[in-house]
Formats: structure tokens, sequence, C-alpha cells
């Protein structure tokens, strides 16, 4: 063989040069030794970056709750304010209401109190004597006194009252007394009479019996509701204009007669209390002491039963109306308590 042989200097490949292999393996292990420490730090990067994140999130998380828990809270103590607003605000109006009943029933108590005194005998005989006696100083007017009579026949209103009373005073009506007592019990105006109108009618006929005569005026008016309300029978009724009345008709003009009679002996007009007892017995159908039996039942008019004991029941029968006791209780309770809640006082 052919021997071989290299000039010096020559190159020789890294994988034939142990130095140089040794070298780029240092190199090689080095640069992977690197890469692997940024690898690392970057995977650390990446996990507290991860963390960060999710704490941000859990932070988020919880001030959206507690967010959403206050702002339940703040709706819910809205809510309840509100209704503890309306409950006190329900509360003073049912103060008010019952504290309407009872002083009105007490002012309607002391009027008649009042009235029983302006209508006794001893102080209207001063006033009708003078009323007399000025007679002719009163002013005659035909057309006046049939408007006067037409307005009485119509029912009394409480806007027309004031008028009423200043041509009572006013006016010679003398000659139509007869005419205005007839006006007062007619079919048109009792079946029509609301409870609002009885106050201004009651006051219309006391304004009546201080000017004139018992025999011309309040015994006549007197005996004319008592016959209605104790003797009438009727189930129709035809006027000579033609207007017929039904039995409900009829039974509302009883009703309202009854009731006129005896708001007139409260406030003193009449003094004739058996005559509203005995227009209770009819009204209960009573007979001999006994309730008498019609078509085999126990028959009455509740109605009226029902609205005489409203007007009288503590005056004549010496109960007061369940309204009234459930008014007066209820007062006495929210006056004591008016937040409603046990503890008392208050204003």
């Amino acid at each position: 063989g052919r021997a071989s042989s290299r000039p010096t200097g020559t190159y020789v490949p890294p994988a034939r040069d142990p130095k140089a292999r040794a070298a780029a393996e240092a190199k090689a292990a080095k640069a992977a030794a690197e890469k692997s420490k940024r690898d690392e730090l970057a995977k650390k990067a990446r996990a507290k970056k991860e963390e960060e994140a999710k704490k941000a999130r859990a932070k988020a998380a919880a001030e959206a709750k507690a967010a959403r828990i206050k702002a339940a809270a703040e709706a819910k103590a809205a809510r309840l304010k509100a209704e503890e607003e309306a409950r006190l605000q329900a509360l003073k109006e049912e103060r008010a209401e019952v504290t309407a009943v009872v002083e009105e029933y007490r002012a309607t108590l002391a009027m008649r109190r009042e009235a029983r005194v302006v209508c006794a005998p001893e102080t209207v005989e001063p006033s009708r004597e003078a009323h007399t006696a000025n007679k002719k100083k009163l002013k005659s007017d035909l057309k006046r006194a049939t408007t006067f009579t037409k307005k009485v026949r119509g029912g009394v209103v409480e806007k027309e009252l004031p008028s009423l009373q200043k041509d009572i005073e006013g006016l010679n009506l003398f000659m139509y007394v007869s005419e205005i007592v007839g006006g007062l019990h007619c079919n048109e105006a009792l079946i029509n009479l609301k409870a609002a109108n009885v106050k201004p009618t009651v006051s219309f006929i006391m304004s009546m019996h201080k000017k004139y005569k018992d025999d011309d005026f309040t015994k006549v008016l007197v005996q004319a509701l008592a016959e209605l309300s104790i003797n009438d029978e009727s189930t129709t009724e035809r006027e000579n204009d033609g207007t017929v009345w039904s039995e409900k008709d009829l039974a509302k003009r009883r009703r309202n007669a009854c009731r006129l009679l005896t708001e007139l002996l409260l406030v003193g007009v009449h003094r004739d209390v058996p005559l509203v007892v005995r227009a209770l017995r009819k009204a209960c159908r009573y007979q001999g002491g006994k309730p008498r039996p019609v078509d085999g039942r126990f028959a009455m008019d509740p109605s009226l039963v029902v609205q005489i004991a409203k007007v009288c029941s503590e005056e004549l029968l010496g109960v007061v109306p369940r309204k009234q006791q459930t008014a007066v209780k209820r007062k006495g309770e929210l006056d004591a308590d008016p937040t409603g809640r046990g503890g008392g006082g208050g204003g």
C-alpha cells in the first residue's frame, strides 16, 4: 500500500478532533442549559401571571358578590322602609278615620242636647209670640212663598237651607203653614229623602217649630209622620197627576217617615216617645206583645229597625252603636300606640 501523509496544518473535522468535539459538546450543553433555564424562567413567569390573573378574577368575583349583596341589602332596606312608611301612613289614616267617627258621633249627641234646649216649650213660646206679634211687618210675597213651598215639597237640601231659614224669618208664611206641612210628608219628599238630607230637613223643621204654633205646624206634622210610620198598610198608590208609587216606594216612605219622627224626638221638636216605640213594634210586626207571623214567618222590616237603632240606640235604648264602640276602642289603641307595635307612647 501507498503511504498516506498530510501536510502540517491541514483542516481536521471536529468529529475527528477530540478537543474540538469536546468543546462543541460543552458549548451545546451550555446552550441547552441556558435554554432550559430560560424555559424554566418563562414557565415561572407564566405560572406567576396565571396566578395573578386567577387572583384578579377571584378579587373581581368577590367584589361583584359583595356589590350584589350590598345592592340586595340596600333594596331590602328600601323595601322595608317603604313598607314601614306605608304601614304608618295607613295607621295614621285609620286613626284619622276613627277619630272622625268618634267626634262626629259626639258632636251629634251634643247638637241634639243643645237642640232639645232650643226646642223646649219654654224656649220656643217667646220666639213664637214675637214672630206672631211681628206678623204685619213680615213680607207677604206670593211668588216667594210659592217658591218656598215648592222647594220644601221637592226636598230640603243642605245648600238651600240657609235661604229657606232666611225666608222663615222674613216671609209671612202663616197662610202657607198647612201647605208646608203637606210638602214635608208628601210622597215626593219622603220617598226621595236621602240620608244626607235628613239633617237639613230636621234643621228646617226646627226653624219652623220655633216660629209657628204646635197646633198649626208641629202637632200636625208629627201626627202625619206617625200615621205613615205606624198605620200605613198601602202596597201601591196613585197620585192625582197619574204618578204611581210601588210597594217598594211606599216602604221607603214608611222608613223615612219613621226616621224623621225619631230625629224630631231626639232634637226635642216633639216628646212622644211611645210613637217611636209603636213604630218599632210595627216594623217588627208585633201584636199584643208577641211577633205576628206573616206567611208562616216572623216578618219584620229590618232596614227600618236598623235605621232607628242607629239613630237613637244610645239615647232611647241606652246602647252605644257597635260602630261607635269599635271606633272608640280602636282610637284608644292608636292613641296609646301610634306605631302599632305594642310599645305605646309616641305622638
